[in-house]
């Protein structure tokens, strides 16, 4: 911040920030709120013509990027940006960038008078976002000092931390959950967070050992592998083990009941082993949790704190904690929700209205125009209902129903979420393939991603040659059995094998428009 003041960057300076989790990630955040000025964070995972695009596009008078980042851009696409000036946050000067280290030198604290923080209106913009897109092109998302006001208020009112709160910044910060959870939930608590440099496992599970991390932020994705890997572990493992489980198993769920939190106790050397000794809670958003994987870690004395909401509301809309199975929760402060149309069975398209939700999509009218309702409302683009405590249930995204012969909505999600249950398959997309070119009826296919290693490994402990059609056998026997309980018009008709990880968004979500065909 000191910097800017003595350069004299304007006000309406709109700063880039394009860089991997570190320490000088929330340095450069809160520098540009105190200034007044915008910050633009982007996705280090994207391609860089598509940052270039968007530092284009948000107009980026700065960029603060990583030496690594900054070798892979493509310099001459770059010529025409706006930047002036372009700051490495880890290496010395090179290639027509400035070193962050070599720009400080000499320059002296500002006073907090030469902040001007009392002429930052608070419907003056504070942050520009582009949203990963999973069913199709970004858009550049305008949020406000109310709006991100509204979410660190949101947090004492559900939770408290305390300074001795450890935090795992796993997630990428430049999306608005990690910006909340693991930033400004511990910066207004005065907690720790550490950021990995690496998401290898081996060192994630040291780091939360040697750091007694506390509090983990994630998505759904990262919870299921993490329950994968440790029921795979108990499985081959001996007798014994399986047995002392079991019954460790047994008594928690009994003295659960009485309202403790037995796990804490009972299978603390467990977490001891894989890192998670001082572990409490995990908070997930960007997708809904699955309940197995909630109740699993619940076992293990480890709370969920489930929050729901887009990159258009800062983003919490709904939090779930100690709350009800499958529900994402009740609306937050100053929230409101309705449910627009609803079926039968009360689920239709879900409402929003608070200080959380966005100015604008940032020179785009026409899609601001189709998102907002009027009278402050926005429309999610999900599907869901509010039942009569209020808690709210995730049906899916409306984009993605599948509409059978009988006029019956199919949601992907949930077929997904069963199939995704099995131990041999790691993913799966459901979508919907018209009958024939003059009936718009739809029946339910899928592309699975098989856990090839563990499918290996039970076809070598079984004695079954591996090949294509064994494969083929294993996994349809699967899927009839996990859906076997889902009426018929939502079963799956045909599937296909795919063999390599599906291309995501930063949020690990799959993105289905390039596997439309």
């Amino acid at each position: 911040a000191s910097y800017m003041i003595k350069e004299e960057y304007p006000e309406d300076t709109k700063i880039g920030l394009l860089s991997e989790n570190s320490v000088y990630w929330p340095a450069v955040y809160f520098a540009s709120q105190l200034l007044g000025m915008t910050i633009v964070t982007l996705d280090t995972q994207m391609k860089p013509r598509d940052n270039i695009h968007y530092l284009r596009h948000s107009g980026a008078g700065i960029l603060f990027t990583s030496s690594d980042v900054y070798e892979s851009m493509d310099l001459d696409l770059a010529k025409g940006l706006k930047i002036k000036e372009t700051i490495l946050l880890d290496s010395p000067s090179f290639n027509g960038a400035s070193s962050l280290e070599e720009i400080l030198e000499g320059v002296k604290p500002a006073n907090v008078r030469d902040l001007n923080i009392d002429k930052i209106g608070k419907d003056s913009t504070a942050a520009l976002l582009y949203t990963s897109g999973t069913t199709g092109s970004p858009k550049g998302v305008v949020l406000t000092h109310a709006n991100i006001l509204h979410q660190a208020e949101m947090i004492p009112e559900i939770v408290t931390f305390t300074p001795e709160d450890v935090f795992y910044g796993v997630l990428p910060l430049f999306h608005t959950l990690p910006t909340v959870a693991s930033l400004i939930a511990p910066f207004i608590s005065g907690a720790s967070v550490v950021f990995p440099k690496t998401i290898r496992a081996t060192t994630l599970v040291k780091i939360m050992k040697d750091r007694g991390v506390t509090v983990m932020v994630g998505v759904p994705a990262l919870y299921e592998s993490l329950k994968k890997a440790m029921v795979n572990q108990i499985s081959h493992s001996s007798i014994l083990v399986k047995s002392v489980f079991g019954t460790l198993k047994g008594i928690t769920k009994v003295l659960n009941v009485t309202g403790m939190n037995a796990g804490r106790v009972t299978f603390s050397a467990i977490r001891s082993k894989v890192g998670m000794k001082d572990v409490y809670m995990m908070i997930s958003g960007g997708a809904p949790l699955m309940t197995e994987t909630a109740d699993f870690f619940n076992l293990l004395g480890i709370e969920f704190f489930e929050g729901y909401g887009l990159t258009e509301t800062s983003p919490v809309l709904t939090v779930n904690y100690k709350g009800k199975k499958g529900s994402v929760g009740k609306a937050v402060i100053n929230v409101d929700i309705r449910i627009s149309d609803p079926d039968e069975n009360g689920i239709g398209m879900i409402e929003v209205r608070g200080p959380n939700i966005m100015k604008e999509y940032y020179r785009n009218t026409e899609a601001t125009d189709e998102i907002f309702l009027g009278d402050g409302w926005l429309s999610t683009g999900d599907l869901g209902y509010v039942d009569s405590d209020g808690y709210l249930f995730l049906k899916g995204r409306n984009k993605n129903v599948i509409v059978s012969s009988a006029g019956k909505n199919i949601y992907p999600e949930e077929v997904e979420d069963k199939v995704r249950r099995s131990n041999f398959i790691l993913e799966c997309m459901v979508y919907g393939r018209r009958e024939s070119e003059s009936n718009q009826a739809q029946t339910v296919e899928a592309l699975i991603y098989p856990d090839f290693e563990t499918i290996d490994a039970h076809f070598r402990e079984e004695g079954i040659e591996e090949t294509d059609e064994a494969i083929y056998a294993l996994i349809n026997e699967e899927v009839k059995r996990l859906t076997k309980n889902l009426p018929n018009y939502k079963k799956i008709r045909k599937f296909r094998i795919h063999r390599e990880d599906f291309e995501k968004t930063s949020t690990r979500k799959i993105k289905r428009f390039l596997y439309a065909d």
